[in-house]
């Protein structure tokens, strides 16, 4: 099937909702709607922001997780020409109050399995328009417990056959994500809808999707490898199958009672389906592509995951947020990739045809292949760089002399090319480290961890360990567990779950480096 490449998502889903009518979209549980059903609710969101929302309003909320709810949420702000920021339930009140804090919003989308979270930070955050999917007894309680919000049910709007007569230009957001922040403050990232299109209409042509294919969506949509999944499937009329919450760790059922065709997760899946014991030979026999994304691809799991998935392709893919989501691959073959990885690892791969990678030292000039440097990434995938933040945006996104027309993104990653274009990753310039596939800085942490232990001598590190990293956290001082209990309750409060340690130790004394500063090698290598 030959798919019209769009620049715009808002022009590629309003297109999808028509082209695609009567095919199935999307599948939650036993229920499964097509795209007409999800592009009328969409247009009735749509119209609903619009008449709501002043054109200045560039961004709108969607807090909704795993939901039909959430999904009509980013789809219909992007059909009414707006941008979609997304909340995590599971986050922190105080880091979603931040988030609503530095996305500036002033509208947002609540849907029904969020209530409770709201309700745990709606008093610290300035005053909201909230389009309620709820009954009209939870809107009542909710206007009666928050007098200074705005709450609109979704119900008022009926005119959900007509699509707003919106345009706007690719070079407008189409989300914006918070990462981890060295200052501790989340990084908003603004991705383009050119940025988005760049991506999806590689990876439709790449890996030939179709209304033939169901794709799974396993990632949460505050992680950018949702991004994947979210616009692919529907700029190509594929259907989307959401991995339900209670099968996050070993989606074996899901993948078999929903003839998956196409897997995309990060790598430490499977090492929980391996523990499980449920990656046994064709035990997926639907899957003809899997992308893994997010983390270090162990050559063992690529292995496993092919034989699990004997007719899949599998490939191993790399990117940041920045760089919308993936910009190389590799594709995993059983004869030769085990000698082509290095330390057990799958490499990063090419970078994609239309996108392009340097290695560069510390002044910016190439190095020679095979030499560690700097992976910089340019083309029409990088984002324009960090909401309200011109500061960091100058330190991480640059041109170079000999091609200024090409933004460029310095990733803090360390890798080396050979002599056939291959990447390979070799580690992080900072102490930045990706944990559950979440990129995380550990001076983020760190500031936490000081916080609650009234002390500037305590440090998070994550120990690899052949099921993953694990993240502890150490603190000088005399033994008390009081204080463990303290440190680990305010981690809880203020970091999402994946930056909780999973350990609080107390050392006698810190080591430091030459440079005065605590030395995380010397901590880890006694662990």
């Amino acid at each position: 099937m030959n798919h019209a490449f769009f620049q715009t998502l808002n022009d590629g889903i309003r297109n999808s909702f028509t082209e695609y009518a009567k095919f199935p979209f999307l599948e939650i549980g036993d229920d499964i709607f097509s795209y007409a059903e999800i592009g009328g609710e969409c247009a009735q969101l749509a119209n609903c922001i619009l008449d709501i929302t002043p054109e200045s309003e560039k961004f709108v909320g969607v807090f909704g997780y795993k939901s039909k709810t959430a999904y009509v949420g980013i789809y219909g702000v992007l059909t009414a020409g707006k941008a979609y920021v997304p909340l995590n339930p599971h986050f922190p009140g105080e880091r979603l109050a931040k988030i609503v804090a530095l996305a500036e919003l002033k509208t947002i989308i609540l849907a029904e399995e969020c209530v409770q979270s709201f309700n745990e930070f709606a008093n610290e955050i300035a005053a909201l328009k909230i389009i309620c999917y709820l009954s009209d007894e939870a809107i009542k309680k909710l206007a009666a417990d928050f007098p200074q919000h705005q709450f609109v049910s979704i119900e008022k709007w009926h005119n959900a056959d007509i699509f707003p007569e919106v345009r706007v230009s690719p070079q407008n957001y189409a989300y914006l994500l918070f990462t981890s922040g060295s200052t501790g403050i989340p990084k908003g990232v603004g991705v383009t809808h050119a940025n988005v299109c760049a991506y999806a209409n590689y990876q439709i042509e790449h890996y030939e999707i179709s209304t033939a294919d169901k794709m799974s969506q396993m990632p949460d949509i505050t992680f950018d490898l949702s991004v994947h999944d979210l616009f692919v499937s529907v700029l190509s009329g594929a259907c989307l199958a959401i991995v339900p919450e209670n099968e996050m760790l070993a989606p074996a059922k899901f993948i078999k009672e929903k003839q998956i065709t196409f897997w995309t997760s990060v790598p430490s899946v499977v090492v929980f389906l391996d523990r499980f014991k449920m990656l046994k030979p064709n035990a997926f026999p639907s899957i003809r592509r899997t992308m893994f994304c997010g983390e270090a691809l162990p050559a063992k799991s690529a292995e496993l995951w092919q034989q699990a998935a004997p007719n899949a392709l599998v490939e191993n893919t790399y990117g940041p947020t920045e760089a919308t989501v993936a910009i190389t691959n590799y594709v995993w073959d059983s004869r030769t990739s085990p000698a082509a990885s290095k330390n057990e690892i799958v490499p990063l791969g090419k970078v994609f045809a239309t996108q392009k990678v340097r290695i560069v030292d510390e002044n910016l000039a190439e190095v020679k292949p095979g030499e560690i440097g700097e992976i910089i990434l340019g083309g029409s995938q990088v984002a324009p760089g960090y909401f309200n933040d011109q500061k960091k945006t100058a330190e991480k996104f640059i041109t170079f002399d000999d091609a200024p027309e090409t933004l460029w993104y310095k990733t803090g990653d360390l890798g080396t090319i050979n002599e056939d274009g291959v990447l390979f990753y070799a580690g992080r310039i900072d102490e930045q480290v990706k944990i559950r596939g979440y990129r995380v800085e550990l001076q983020e942490i760190d500031k936490v961890l000081r916080e609650a232990a009234g002390t500037d001598l305590a440090i998070a590190v994550v120990k690899k360990t052949g099921d993953g990293e694990t993240l502890l956290a150490f603190v000088q001082s005399a033994e008390n567990q009081e204080l463990r209990r303290k440190i680990i309750e305010h981690c809880r409060r203020v970091l999402p779950d994946y930056m909780v340690p999973s350990d609080i130790k107390l050392i006698d004394e810190m080591p430091f480096n030459q440079n005065g500063k605590i030395d995380r090698k010397v901590i880890l290598s006694d662990v």
